[in-house]
Protein backbone atom coordinates (compact mmCIF):
# COMPACT_ATOMS: atom_id res chain seq x y z
CA UNK A 1 0.00 0.00 0.00
CA UNK A 2 0.94 3.23 -1.01
CA UNK A 3 1.38 6.18 2.08
CA UNK A 4 2.57 9.44 2.44
CA UNK A 5 4.65 9.98 5.30
CA UNK A 6 6.98 13.47 6.29
CA UNK A 7 10.02 14.45 6.89
CA UNK A 8 11.80 17.51 7.84
CA UNK A 9 14.68 18.80 5.06
CA UNK A 10 17.21 17.94 7.46
CA UNK A 11 15.86 14.65 7.73
CA UNK A 12 14.74 14.61 3.50
CA UNK A 13 18.94 15.32 3.43
CA UNK A 14 19.70 12.44 5.26
CA UNK A 15 17.53 10.07 3.37
CA UNK A 16 19.20 11.59 0.05
CA UNK A 17 22.47 10.83 1.08
CA UNK A 18 21.93 7.16 2.54
CA UNK A 19 22.74 8.20 5.96
CA UNK A 20 18.95 8.10 7.69
CA UNK A 21 17.02 4.54 7.15
CA UNK A 22 15.16 4.55 10.03
CA UNK A 23 12.75 6.74 11.79
CA UNK A 24 10.45 7.01 15.00
CA UNK A 25 6.73 8.18 15.21
CA UNK A 26 4.69 8.46 18.38
CA UNK A 27 2.17 5.81 19.49
CA UNK A 28 -0.97 8.16 19.11
CA UNK A 29 -3.25 7.95 22.87
CA UNK A 30 -5.81 9.06 24.00
CA UNK A 31 -5.73 11.06 27.27
CA UNK A 32 -5.96 8.08 29.57
CA UNK A 33 -2.88 6.46 27.86
CA UNK A 34 -4.77 3.98 25.52
CA UNK A 35 -3.73 4.32 22.42
CA UNK A 36 -6.99 4.88 19.91
CA UNK A 37 -5.84 2.26 16.94
CA UNK A 38 -6.22 -1.50 18.02
CA UNK A 39 -5.10 -4.44 15.92
CA UNK A 40 -1.50 -5.29 17.20
CA UNK A 41 -0.03 -6.16 20.47
CA UNK A 42 3.47 -5.92 20.81
CA UNK A 43 5.57 -6.39 23.70
CA UNK A 44 8.60 -4.78 24.47
CA UNK A 45 11.35 -4.93 27.62
CA UNK A 46 8.57 -7.08 29.40
CA UNK A 47 6.83 -4.46 29.56
CA UNK A 48 3.07 -3.81 27.50
CA UNK A 49 3.00 -0.95 25.07
CA UNK A 50 0.56 1.03 26.89
CA UNK A 51 -0.90 -2.39 27.75
CA UNK A 52 -3.25 -1.86 24.81
CA UNK A 53 -3.51 -3.49 21.39
CA UNK A 54 -2.45 -0.65 19.09
CA UNK A 55 -1.81 -1.21 15.05
CA UNK A 56 1.05 1.08 13.14
CA UNK A 57 0.09 3.69 10.97
CA UNK A 58 2.61 1.07 8.38
CA UNK A 59 3.26 -2.47 7.92
CA UNK A 60 6.07 -3.83 6.42
CA UNK A 61 6.12 -3.88 3.04
CA UNK A 62 4.53 -0.90 2.73
CA UNK A 63 5.87 1.93 0.15
CA UNK A 64 5.96 5.56 1.46
CA UNK A 65 6.19 8.25 -0.78
CA UNK A 66 7.68 11.60 1.10
CA UNK A 67 6.30 14.37 1.77
CA UNK A 68 9.24 17.39 2.25
CA UNK A 69 8.94 21.41 1.69
CA UNK A 70 8.65 22.04 -1.65
CA UNK A 71 7.36 24.48 -4.18
CA UNK A 72 6.44 25.15 -8.30
CA UNK A 73 7.88 26.49 -11.27
CA UNK A 74 5.38 27.76 -13.94
CA UNK A 75 6.68 28.93 -17.75
CA UNK A 76 5.63 31.89 -18.70
CA UNK A 77 2.50 30.93 -20.32
CA UNK A 78 1.14 29.77 -16.58
CA UNK A 79 1.69 26.13 -17.07
CA UNK A 80 3.26 23.88 -15.00
CA UNK A 81 7.08 23.45 -16.11
CA UNK A 82 8.62 21.33 -12.87
CA UNK A 83 8.80 20.40 -9.05
CA UNK A 84 11.65 22.07 -6.42
CA UNK A 85 12.67 20.91 -3.27
CA UNK A 86 14.25 22.90 -0.61
CA UNK A 87 16.74 19.84 0.50
CA UNK A 88 18.48 20.30 -3.13
CA UNK A 89 17.52 24.29 -3.79
CA UNK A 90 18.63 27.67 -2.37
CA UNK A 91 15.37 29.66 -2.54
CA UNK A 92 13.57 31.85 -0.07
CA UNK A 93 9.97 31.13 -0.70
CA UNK A 94 8.55 27.06 0.11
CA UNK A 95 5.45 25.53 0.56
CA UNK A 96 4.74 23.18 3.74
CA UNK A 97 5.68 19.46 3.16
CA UNK A 98 1.57 18.86 4.35
CA UNK A 99 0.41 20.27 1.00
CA UNK A 100 2.85 18.51 -1.36
CA UNK A 101 0.72 16.57 -3.69
CA UNK A 102 1.36 13.02 -4.61
CA UNK A 103 2.22 14.55 -8.17
CA UNK A 104 5.25 16.03 -6.55
CA UNK A 105 7.14 12.71 -4.69
CA UNK A 106 10.63 12.07 -5.91
CA UNK A 107 11.36 9.97 -2.86
CA UNK A 108 9.62 6.55 -2.10
CA UNK A 109 10.77 3.95 0.70
CA UNK A 110 9.95 0.74 1.39
CA UNK A 111 8.94 -0.07 5.20
CA UNK A 112 11.01 -3.62 6.04
CA UNK A 113 10.56 -3.86 9.98
CA UNK A 114 8.58 -2.46 12.52
CA UNK A 115 8.75 -2.52 16.23
CA UNK A 116 7.10 -0.48 19.08
CA UNK A 117 9.05 0.68 22.33
CA UNK A 118 10.45 3.55 24.84
CA UNK A 119 11.50 6.54 22.98
CA UNK A 120 14.54 6.60 25.23
CA UNK A 121 15.62 2.92 24.42
CA UNK A 122 17.15 4.32 21.24
CA UNK A 123 20.89 3.19 20.89
CA UNK A 124 24.02 4.24 19.53
CA UNK A 125 23.57 2.11 16.17
CA UNK A 126 19.96 2.98 16.38
CA UNK A 127 20.59 7.11 16.42
CA UNK A 128 23.08 6.49 13.21
CA UNK A 129 20.46 5.12 11.51
CA UNK A 130 18.00 7.75 12.44
CA UNK A 131 20.59 9.74 10.11
CA UNK A 132 22.66 11.36 13.26
CA UNK A 133 26.22 11.57 13.10
CA UNK A 134 27.62 12.96 16.54
CA UNK A 135 30.93 13.54 17.37
CA UNK A 136 33.66 10.99 17.20
CA UNK A 137 36.79 11.57 19.33
CA UNK A 138 40.16 12.51 18.17
CA UNK A 139 41.31 9.30 19.73
CA UNK A 140 39.69 7.23 17.09
CA UNK A 141 40.40 9.52 14.13
CA UNK A 142 43.66 9.43 15.13
CA UNK A 143 43.91 5.30 15.40
CA UNK A 144 44.87 5.51 19.40
CA UNK A 145 41.66 3.82 19.85
CA UNK A 146 39.10 4.87 22.60
CA UNK A 147 40.63 2.44 25.89
CA UNK A 148 42.18 5.03 28.29
CA UNK A 149 40.99 7.77 26.83
CA UNK A 150 40.23 10.79 29.07
CA UNK A 151 38.69 13.19 26.61
CA UNK A 152 35.96 10.85 25.48
CA UNK A 153 35.74 8.67 28.97
CA UNK A 154 36.42 5.21 26.99
CA UNK A 155 33.02 6.19 24.40
CA UNK A 156 35.30 6.90 21.74
CA UNK A 157 32.53 9.97 21.02
CA UNK A 158 32.68 13.55 22.43
CA UNK A 159 29.09 13.40 21.59
CA UNK A 160 27.42 10.68 20.76
CA UNK A 161 24.89 10.54 18.32
CA UNK A 162 22.34 9.64 20.75
CA UNK A 163 22.56 13.25 22.46
CA UNK A 164 22.32 14.42 18.61
CA UNK A 165 18.96 12.30 18.22
CA UNK A 166 17.81 13.22 21.18
CA UNK A 167 18.12 17.69 20.64
CA UNK A 168 16.54 16.69 17.03
CA UNK A 169 13.51 14.79 18.94
CA UNK A 170 12.86 17.84 21.44
CA UNK A 171 13.09 20.44 18.15
CA UNK A 172 10.17 18.53 16.56
CA UNK A 173 8.18 17.24 19.31
CA UNK A 174 8.68 19.01 22.73
CA UNK A 175 5.72 21.40 21.98
CA UNK A 176 3.36 18.74 20.97
CA UNK A 177 3.62 16.71 24.61
CA UNK A 178 5.95 14.22 23.65
CA UNK A 179 9.52 15.71 24.46
CA UNK A 180 12.33 13.26 25.43
CA UNK A 181 11.72 13.01 28.98
CA UNK A 182 8.25 12.07 28.55
CA UNK A 183 9.32 9.24 27.27
CA UNK A 184 6.48 8.19 24.84
CA UNK A 185 6.08 5.00 23.56
CA UNK A 186 6.90 5.03 19.44
CA UNK A 187 6.80 3.00 16.37
CA UNK A 188 10.27 2.10 15.16
CA UNK A 189 10.07 2.01 11.38
CA UNK A 190 13.12 0.80 8.88
CA UNK A 191 13.05 1.38 5.78
CA UNK A 192 15.18 1.48 2.62
CA UNK A 193 15.02 3.50 -0.58
CA UNK A 194 12.79 2.49 -3.75
CA UNK A 195 11.52 2.93 -7.17
CA UNK A 196 8.27 5.20 -8.09
CA UNK A 197 5.61 3.01 -8.35
CA UNK A 198 4.28 1.97 -11.81
CA UNK A 199 1.69 4.13 -12.69
CA UNK A 200 2.19 6.37 -10.34
CA UNK A 201 -0.14 9.48 -9.31
CA UNK A 202 -1.76 8.92 -12.74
Amino acid sequence: MNKPILFSTPMVQAILDGRKTMTRRVVKTTRDGIPTAAGLLVEADNDWCAGRLIKPKYQSGDILWVRETWNEVFRPDGTHAHYIYKASSELEHWRPSIFMPKTAARIFLRVTDVRCERLQKIDIDDAIKEGCVGAPCDCLRLGRGWMGCESCMNTGWQEPPTVEFMQLWEHLNAKRGYGWDANPWVWVYTFESTYKPEGWAI
